[in-house]
C-alpha cells in the first residue's frame, strides 16, 4: 500500500515538475514574443527576454546533465543539444538576429513537456 502511495507521489511530481516547466518555458516564449511582435523593440525588452531564455536553458542544461535526471539518454542528448543550439540563438539575437526560430523552437520544446 505504501510503495503504492510512492509511486503515486513520484508521478504527481514529475507532472508538477513538467507543468512548472511549461509554465516557466511560456513565459519566455511570452516575452521573446512580444519584443517580437514590437513595431519598434526595446533593447531593454529584448535583453530582459533572451537573459529570461538563457537563465531557463542553463536550469534545463544543468538538470539534463546531472546523474540524477531520469530521462533516458537519448532524449537527455537530444535536448542538450537543443540547450545549445538555443543559447548560441540567443548570442546571435542579442547581436540583431531573428527571435522567430528561437520562439519557434522554445514552443516546440514546451508542446513536448503538455503531452
Amino acid at each position: 500500500m505504501a510503495q503504492a502511495r510512492y509511486a503515486e507521489i513520484v508521478a504527481d511530481d514529475g507532472a508538477n515538475a513538467r507543468r512548472t516547466e511549461f509554465v516557466a518555458i511560456s513565459n519566455v516564449i511570452d516575452a521573446l514574443g512580444a519584443v517580437a511582435g514590437a513595431a519598434i523593440p526595446s533593447f531593454d525588452a529584448l535583453t530582459t527576454a533572451l537573459d529570461m531564455h538563457d537563465a531557463l536553458w542553463s536550469i534545463f542544461l544543468e538538470d539534463l546533465a546531472g546523474d540524477g535526471n531520469l530521462l533516458p539518454l537519448d532524449l537527455r542528448a537530444s535536448l542538450i543539444s537543443i540547450g545549445l543550439w538555443a543559447v548560441k540563438e540567443s548570442a546571435n539575437a542579442r547581436l540583431g538576429g531573428d527571435l522567430k526560430t528561437l520562439i519557434e523552437v522554445n514552443s516546440i520544446v514546451r508542446d513536448g513537456l503538455g503531452r
